[in-house]
């Protein structure tokens, strides 16, 4: 799956939702492949896009933001319901809890970091 940047918004603060003109590690225009999908069901506009910008880390951006311009999903994901109501499209390891807090102590190297990258150079190649 991938997806265009069709504009930029203010993700938190006072205005939040509000066009921006910059954002880091994202331009208007960039395509670039999704490696999750959040469907939260805390706030009516909760649907997130995981991407990796400019600098290969992955950053979470509201679906709004994005229009699709390839559909397919990448054969590692699976899907998950959670107990707070929140569905996630994502690879299995990803959706383990404490992933995450690994992949970001382990960013140089680790098993964790070994993981996100295999699970993601799969996605990359099927984008």
């Amino acid at each position: 799956m991938r997806v265009r940047c069709r504009k930029l918004i203010r993700t938190f603060g006072p205005n939040r939702g509000e066009k921006v003109g910059a954002a880091p590690g994202l331009a208007v225009g960039d395509e670039v492949p999704v490696m999750s999908i959040l469907i939260s069901p805390k706030a009516p506009d909760m649907i997130l896009l995981q991407i990796l910008d400019r600098e290969r880390d992955p950053v979470w951006w509201p679906a709004r933001m994005f229009e699709t311009i390839e559909t397919s999903l990448p054969s590692n994901w699976t899907i998950q319901l959670w107990e707070d109501g929140s569905l996630h499209l994502a690879p299995a390891s990803w959706l383990r809890p404490g992933f995450w807090e690994e992949y970001w102590e382990q960013r140089g190297g680790g098993p964790a970091a070994d993981l996100f990258r295999s699970e993601a150079e799969t996605i990359l190649r099927e984008a």
